[in-house]
């Protein structure tokens, strides 16, 4: 009412509630946070004299909440138990610092520059037990270097630790590296505290979502990269985030193992990476993508994220054709080898091997593929046996995708067109689905594959970029 900077908000008995202040708004992973309503919060909790809450950057760059107060010591696991009950996770504090006195300048305001870094007893524990155990130890020391804290206990809680979702997903890979144990994203929310985590790496029933961070580091908002008909995402995922904007956190989603498929239509695939991408970020707007069959699968995980009334802010369809499956011309293990083979523009020596061979041996077909050049070292490691099983999922991602019945949703969607592939003309089917206003055509030098070579995959970084922002690029 004075225009103060004051927030506030009227009460049933004509009282005004004071909430905070509007000069004090900060932006963590996201999401625009009022530090002054979480210091109103904190003013509420019993022993508490005065209280400021500040973002600050850890020695990694990143930003975290940290709280201040004066009066009784009332402990950081308190007072974060107090504060989760009134506010959403992202606005309770990983830290809470007891003071004698806030800091003033000599003006008798507010010293924010000489609030102390917060030390190990500000973040929540539980009652310190050492770690017991090979597994438990080294999870201590991944934790104790992820967190920037010293001691670590078997029953403290990563996120009561100050950990976070971006956090969460370089500790699967810190896991993953340093103890070869492959854990998703899900299990870090579900066994949060070291002891139960511990538990689940030995576990060898580990479900994996199949969640990739191709790059964890950007304040934005993170952008999901779908697998495409081969399940796979690094080789092409890796080399797109490389143009795309370094502000914006990306993550892959990859198909479930080949030996272990449960989802056999759109619908199901769908449903597991919604999982997936809630456990990276838990609330919206989102940001999706997926190449070719990826698209198809992007398209029902919007579907899906819309209808549970979440937003999706960005949809990208790369290339992608509607209820169409060209491997399903090839439905034999030496025919999609072959094919494989022949896609890659091989040299003369690779294509006078393949004219010497058996065409229906796949045993000599797959010594050829290894040796392309374009081919990863996991995938050439595999025997003939996986590789029938990878061809397997393909076959069955295909009869997915011919099967699939996608329905409107009320969002613009972005389909990016191989410019130099001659096969169909664009919107490739999608007007059954969409009116025509509701799809952007976004022309990408290249044919299917070579979109994602370079130079042209730099053009679709760049193009991708700027769709993703609101604008467009000439």
């Amino acid at each position: 009412m004075y225009r103060t900077g004051d927030l506030g908000r009227w009460l049933a008995d004509g009282t005004i509630e004071f909430v905070g202040r509007n000069d004090f708004q900060v932006k963590i992973r996201g999401f625009r946070i009022e530090l002054g309503e979480i210091e109103a919060r904190l003013n509420e909790q019993a022993g508490v004299r005065e209280a400021v809450v500040v973002a600050r950057q850890d020695s990694g760059g990143d930003k975290r909440l940290v709280a201040y107060y004066t009066g009784e010591d009332v402990g950081a696991e308190a007072l974060r138990g107090q504060l989760a009950a009134s506010l959403p996770q992202y606005m309770v504090p990983a830290a809470y610092v007891h003071l004698q006195a806030l800091p003033l300048t000599p003006n008798g305001k507010l010293d924010r520059d000489a609030l102390p870094a917060p030390e190990g007893d500000a973040y929540a524990s539980r009652g310190y037990e050492p770690p017991r155990g090979d597994m438990e130890g080294q999870l201590a020391a991944i934790w104790s270097d992820l967190l920037k804290i010293e001691r670590v206990g078997r029953h403290d809680n990563f996120f009561e630790l100050g950990g976070y979702s971006l956090l969460a997903v370089q500790l699967v890979s810190r896991i993953r590296q340093a103890l070869k144990v492959e854990v998703s994203l899900s299990h870090i929310f579900a066994y949060p505290t070291l002891q139960a985590l511990a538990k689940q790496c030995l576990s060898s029933n580990s479900h994996w979502l199949g969640v990739v961070s191709l790059r964890a580091t950007g304040n934005d908002l993170p952008l999901f990269l779908v697998h495409e008909a081969s399940g796979e995402i690094l080789s092409w995922g890796t080399q797109l985030t490389r143009h795309l904007d370094t502000n914006i956190p990306v993550y892959g989603l990859a198909a479930e193992p080949p030996a272990a498929l449960t989802r056999r239509t759109i619908e199901e695939m769908a449903d597991r990476l919604v999982q997936a991408i809630h456990s990276v970020q838990p609330s919206g707007p989102y940001r999706i993508a997926g190449w070719s069959f990826g698209g198809t699968l992007a398209y029902e995980i919007a579907t899906q994220l819309i209808g549970n009334g979440e937003e999706v802010q960005f949809l990208g369809l790369l290339d992608t054709r509607y209820r169409t499956a060209v491997i399903m011309r090839y439905w034999h293990d030496d025919e999609l080898l072959r094919e494989s083979i022949l896609q890659s523009n091989p040299p003369p020596a690779t294509l006078k091997a393949l004219d010497a061979i058996d065409p229906t041996d796949v045993d000599a077909l797959w010594r050829i593929f290894q040796e392309l050049p374009f081919v990863s070292e996991n995938l050439s490691s595999l025997s003939v046996t996986d590789i029938r099983l990878h061809f397997s999922r393909m076959r069955m991602h295909a009869q997915a995708a011919k099967a699939y019945k996608a329905h409107p949703i009320n969002i613009p969607v972005h389909l990016f067109i191989a410019q130099d592939d001659p096969t169909d003309q664009p919107p490739f089917g999608w007007d059954e689905v969409l009116p025509a206003e509701r799809i952007s055509l976004v022309f990408i030098p290249g044919d299917h594959l070579s979109m994602m070579q370079e130079p042209n995959v730099a053009t679709l970084g760049a193009q991708l970029s700027c769709c993703i922002r609101g604008k467009t690029q000439s």
